[in-house]
């Protein structure tokens, strides 16, 4: 859930939502469009559970920086080798990873997928990008349905003959491992970031 501060034109995020960009909006987005966007967001409703957090745990934070300076060095890895430059973040909510991605590498397409608030973004990220280089393209779909995700990638300029990579971080746990599975295998990207946790043996 989203609501508009009139007073302040900024866009008030949920506590979840605005928790792992608490954990890792100052050390893993330093680009000035990164944090022009950052700065449109009010994260107040996600201090108190930021908060809670680390009372439990006060080092869980590295866990989030290290996932997302991770998943950017892989971004980083695949876009340097490669002419065709699509990004197909699923779940992407309202995390800056995409706009990081267009900065470092203004050639880059990301096509960000959620199943909510992608027009909300949009509108936040046309304020920060120049219109002649709004590379970055917001989907809403269900991810549970693969046909329609593939549908409206290729319906919003997605290229399915030209090579892409997939992401899916911070997702993998709201979606079915054969959701997973079949999302992949009908958009047949040329790699795919997953990201997840396991269970604690003990």
């Amino acid at each position: 859930m989203v609501k508009q501060n009139g007073w302040d034109n900024t866009m008030k995020l949920s506590a979840t939502s605005a928790l792992v960009l608490l954990w890792a909006r100052q050390d893993c987005y330093q680009s000035d469009l990164s944090r022009k966007y950052l700065n449109l967001l009010d994260l107040s409703e996600g201090e108190p559970l930021y908060d809670r957090c680390k009372k439990i745990w006060p080092y869980y934070h590295e866990v989030i920086k290290n996932r997302k300076f991770g998943v950017f060095n892989l971004i980083s890895d695949y876009f340097s080798g490669s002419d065709t430059q699509q990004l197909i973040m699923a779940g992407a909510g309202f995390d800056a990873m995409g706009i990081e991605t267009v900065d470092h590498f203004p050639s880059a397409t990301v096509f960000e997928l959620d199943r909510e608030n992608m027009q909300t973004k949009s509108n936040l990220v046309k304020r920060v990008l120049n219109t002649d280089r709004h590379s970055i393209v917001h989907v809403e779909t269900d991810l549970t349905n693969s046909e329609d995700v593939r549908k409206r990638l290729i319906e919003n300029g997605w290229d399915p003959e030209k090579p892409s990579l997939m992401l899916f971080e911070g997702i993998s746990y709201y979606l079915s491992m054969d959701s997973i599975k079949q999302l992949v295998e009908t958009i047949n990207p040329e790699q795919v970031v997953f990201e997840y946790l396991t269970a604690d043996e003990d």
